[in-house]
């Protein structure tokens, strides 16, 4: 749901009612309403210059009602995504803002919404952590992989009896030590 800026187009918007309808805020939700990406959506935090919006994108800047945060991780969801590819029909790419405004959000109490927010935001930090570990995983087996294949290739192991001994590999028993921790 992040969204950067970094590779994003600068445009130089009309001023006027234009600007001000489209331009973005913090604790905005931005929804992508055409395209290959339609049903994308964004959260807007810790933004630290002027953004605007184009025709392909449907800004929500909930009421005080709603957490915006939990907005936007709802929207994200499963069932906001299965809402979205529903508000889609026959060979239509797309929605309008009738179809984004008319998407169903629970909304218990408000002090309710901080709690389920903060603890969606909790888990998806875990979630990227075990991510994290297993992609440096992945890249030191790919560098014991390919340790082993030269060393093999260049005869510094018996291919036929390296294993057999009944030990393990140093190497190997560090990284799943690693990967536990």
């Amino acid at each position: 749901m992040g969204i950067s800026l970094d590779k994003s187009h600068r445009v130089f918007p009309q001023n006027g009612a234009e600007a001000e309808r489209s331009k973005v805020q913090n604790g905005d939700t931005l929804v992508c309403i055409t395209g290959g990406r339609t049903g994308a959506v964004g959260y807007i935090s810790g933004l630290h210059e002027r953004a605007y919006i184009n025709q392909h994108v449907c800004l929500i800047r909930p009421s005080k009602a709603i957490n915006s945060r939990l907005l936007a991780q709802i929207l994200f969801s499963e069932i906001g995504q299965l809402h979205f590819r529903m508000a889609q029909y026959g060979l239509k790419q797309g929605m309008g803002f009738e179809q984004v405004a008319n998407t169903t959000i629970p909304l218990p109490p408000r002090v309710a919404q901080e709690k389920i927010a903060a603890e969606i935001d909790a888990q998806n930090a875990k979630v990227k952590r075990v991510i994290g570990k297993i992609d440096t995983s992945v890249d030191r087996l790919r560098e014991y992989r390919a340790a082993l294949i030269t060393a093999a290739v260049t005869g510094q192991i018996d291919v036929d009896t390296y294993g057999k001994a009944g030990t393990t590999s140093a190497t190997l028993d560090r990284i799943e030590e690693e990967m536990q921790a």
